[in-house]
């Protein structure tokens, strides 16, 4: 590596990087500011010949805006991480560059929970291959202009908007994902959208469409008509929670590959939380009868049941059938309830004096609480309120069959980073057949997965550093662990003891010689390959 760079950190906070780099730009190599993250409120950036720059600002906690217009994009491939949580970025100047050498974009801004607009007109993405979590977590963005990106070579969208909650417009009718294989959580938590253009979407190559719009409660109309879904193995949660829609139609669906989903158990949580729900339309030929969605909340006055299109009453969407069927959601009102008193206007307490809305929420080490916008369970393992931090301790929902360990959870105004998996949180799951872990997850703690004998597929995001004991022991069905990450140093004993005994662990090619050894002999059969 031939870097020439200097920084420069200025008394107002403003760090300036320049010079030139034959290969890696980050924030490590600048001893000046390397322990001086804090002090960092604006980055200029002034530097050419870089190809990557993943990461080089990742947990910059003050910093609030960026000026790229100096950076030399002709040979930048990899930005992944770019800005991961920055969590008080306001504000990011790219100029005019167009970043068109630009291969890799995952977890770019994720994290970025103060970003509100982000002008990435400019992009061309023609050789991105994944864009997984790129914007997950922004969760005051409101607007994004993302019309220049071209996605034909996108494999990976996975939990690409994620949580991000604010954004109320969103274009991506000409996004082209007929190469994407992973289409889970992509809209996932986008709460404020209220029409979503996916009608142009070739899913053909498609394996995960599992809480592809979980909670994306302002939803009114959404057109999945068109979705080729015949490669998909996972589609759990799909709709959950869309609590506005009215219409869904899956006539043109096929669950031939969805492992029948369990179709007693991930395909009825498509539809939970769908109050709103009138009219079904579902294939020909199901595998299996599946329960009606039913409201949770129906008051006690009404009743409420299904019909198809003949009148007949249903209580289960018909399996086997030869043309596709649709189904009305029926309420009707048994009795006239009695009128409640008006509730007494509640009091609240003042406000103690000197503390701000944030020090007042941040929960002490070791507190534990209940996220429902993510159904995961969380323990506070950091309270600095420049950085605070938690552990997922385990899912909420006990019916979860996918689950997706974000890597920011927002908890009464605050925003923790989710930087490892809990000991013990999933051990015993008797429902969960997949996991991914966000790219915050450093550890994985002591047997998180043990016994959990109905999973197939494991995702450890790139972040990850340590895999703690028994990790994956009596995972018998575990057939897929693909590792991101290329930071692994330890992983611990028994962590594959009494996988499936042909289980096949993906690694990045470069770091496959390096993770053969990690993980031999970790109790695994000898038919389980590490491949790149």
């Amino acid at each position: 590596d031939d870097s020439k760079l200097e920084g420069k950190l200025d008394a107002d906070g403003t760090l300036t990087v320049s010079g030139s780099c034959s290969l890696y730009l980050d924030a490590e190599y600048w001893e000046e500011y390397k322990t001086r993250k804090s002090e960092v409120k604006k980055v200029v950036v002034n530097v050419s010949g870089v190809e990557d720059i993943s990461g080089a600002f990742s947990e910059f906690e003050n910093l609030e805006s960026a000026d790229l217009r100096g950076l030399d994009d002709s040979g930048l491939a990899n930005l992944s991480g770019m800005f991961y949580g920055c969590t008080k970025l306001k504000s990011v100047d790219f100029g005019t560059r167009s970043f068109e050498a630009a291969t890799d974009l995952h977890g770019m801004f994720a994290g970025c929970a103060s970003l509100k607009n982000l002008n990435l007109g400019s992009f061309r993405t023609e050789n991105v291959t994944t864009m997984f979590e790129m914007f997950s977590g922004c969760a005051s963005l409101e607007r994004l202009d993302i019309s220049g990106f071209d996605t034909r070579n996108v494999t990976n969208m996975s939990a690409m908007f994620s949580g991000c909650k604010s954004l109320s417009g969103l274009n991506i009718s000409s996004f082209d994902t007929g190469n994407a294989t992973d289409l889970s959580y992509m809209f996932d938590r986008c709460e404020s959208l209220a029409r979503l253009d996916v009608s142009r979407f070739d899913t053909k190559n498609a394996e995960d469409l599992s809480d592809m719009f979980n909670r994306c409660r302002s939803l009114t109309v959404l057109d999945v008509s068109g979705f080729d879904t015949s490669n998909a193995t996972s589609m759990g949660g799909m709709f959950f929670g869309c609590s506005r829609l009215k219409e869904l139609d899956l006539g043109k669906f096929d669950f031939g590959r969805a492992e029948l989903m369990e179709l007693t158990g991930e395909l009825p949580s498509m539809f939970g939380e769908m109050d709103s729900l009138e009219k079904l339309k579902m294939p020909a030929g199901l595998p299996g009868a599946l329960e009606c969605p039913y409201s949770l909340t129906l008051p006690a006055h009404m009743r409420e049941y299904w019909k198809d299109t003949s009148g007949k009453e249903r209580k289960a969407i018909v399996a086997g059938l030869s043309v596709p069927m649709t189904y009305i959601r029926v309420r009707t009102q048994i009795y006239v309830p009695a009128p409640k008193p008006a509730p007494k206007p509640a009091s609240k307490p003042a406000p103690k004096p000197g503390a701000s809305a944030q020090e007042k929420k941040l929960l002490a080490v070791g507190t534990s609480f209940t996220d429902s916008a993510t159904s995961g369970k969380y323990r506070v393992t950091g309270a600095l309120s420049s950085n605070p931090t938690v552990a997922y301790a385990g899912p909420s929902d006990a019916r979860a069959r996918s689950v997706f360990i974000p890597s920011f959870v927002t908890y009464q105004r605050v925003t923790y980073r989710v930087t490892s998996v809990a000991a013990r949180a999933f051990k015993g799951n008797k429902r969960v057949t997949s996991i991914k872990t966000g790219a915050q997850i450093a550890k994985i703690g002591e047997g998180a997965f043990e016994n959990c004998g109905k999973l197939k597929s494991v995702t450890v995001g790139s972040g990850v550093t340590s895999i703690g004991k028994n990790a994956w022991k009596g995972c018998r069905s575990l057939k897929t662990i693909t590792i991101q990450s290329k930071k692994l140093k330890s992983v611990g004993k028994n962590a594959l003891k009494g996988v499936y005994k042909k289980c096949k662990i993906k690694v990045p090619s470069s770091k496959a010689g390096a993770y053969k050894k990690k993980f031999k002999g970790k109790g695994q059969a000898k038919g389980v390959k590490i491949m790149r």
